[in-house]
């Protein structure tokens, strides 16, 4: 299962924890990965996310790993990336 990681958004531990139990009650899901948003080069490109909503998301830290673990504790194979 793939799954969209935005911070600020569905970074919260109360929602994967959602995530965990919603993945692990489909029958064949094993593994979990969650795909980090990024920036898409901001203003080196500008891309969309120069400006409007998508420039206030929070940069990626530590809370990444922490999903990881709460998706291993969960029973699942998770990583970071797709």
């Amino acid at each position: 299962m793939r799954v969209p990681y935005v911070p600020g958004v569905n970074d919260a531990e109360a929602e994967i924890r959602q995530v965990a139990r919603f993945a692990a009650s489909i029958r064949g899901v094993r593994q979990v990965s969650l795909l980090p948003f990024h920036r898409w080069g901001g203003k080196s490109t500008g891309a969309p996310a120069e400006g409007g909503p998508v420039a206030e998301f929070k940069p990626l830290g530590q809370a990444l790993g922490q999903a990881v673990e709460i998706l291993h504790k969960a029973g699942l194979v998770a990583r970071a990336g797709g």
